[in-house]
């Protein structure tokens, strides 16, 4: 839901040229089953559900999108490293790109692993150029110098800390407010700076 409300507030439902979707690590209420249980005891059903790339073909299933998809996991850097990923596609294939970011809280050892204790969620699409639905330009650059982010508003810290996927917060904060600068974790050593300047 989250990717066809990104698509449709954007006016692109049904036309979104590529689907480019991440996620941390698949379903998390399903996976702690899959870890218990021996493989002939797993139903190819549950198994199925289990994998990471699933929900992006559910969702061109759903939406009749035929263009490609594809999955990105790097942990807590997911969202930085699936931005710049979509980015990336939007101007090389000069079409628009929607990057969905969503997970649910964990539980049993995924919990353990990951302090995912809520779900989170959201969409955005991409352009390689400004439209008439367009909120917002972002310049992108990769740095090691781990410059400052604009601080997010109090009202947002919690929801960021309690999903993995929440880093996604410290570029929605500026899209929604007046622009600004975030910083996003995109490997151990670098970052991706994104600055934001507000259209609409």
């Amino acid at each position: 839901m989250v990717a066809v409300g990104g698509g449709e507030h954007a006016g692109q439902r049904g036309r979104v040229a590529s689907a480019h979707r991440q996620r941390l690590a698949g379903h998390f209420h399903r996976q702690p089953h899959a870890f218990r249980c021996a493989a002939a005891e797993l139903s190819p059903t549950r198994f199925h559900h289990s994998v990471h790339n699933a929900p992006a073909g559910y969702w061109t299933i759903a939406t009749g999108c035929r263009a490609p998809s594809s999955a990105v996991c790097a942990g807590a850097r997911t969202f930085g490293a699936a931005l710049l990923e979509a980015a990336t596609q939007a101007l090389a294939e000069r079409r628009p790109v929607l990057l969905a970011c969503y997970d649910i809280a964990g539980h049993g050892p995924l919990l353990e692993m990951t302090a995912c204790t809520h779900a989170f969620g959201c969409a955005l699409l991409l352009a390689p150029e400004a439209g008439a639905t367009t909120l917002a330009t972002l310049r992108l650059q990769t740095s090691t110098n781990h410059a400052a982010s604009t601080p997010l508003p109090a009202t947002l810290v919690a929801e960021a800390q309690g999903n993995p996927a929440g880093v996604a917060l410290e570029l929605l904060a500026p899209l929604a407010g007046n622009g600004g600068r975030c910083r996003l974790a995109i490997a151990p050593a670098l970052d991706l700076l994104v600055d934001v300047e507000r259209i609409a």
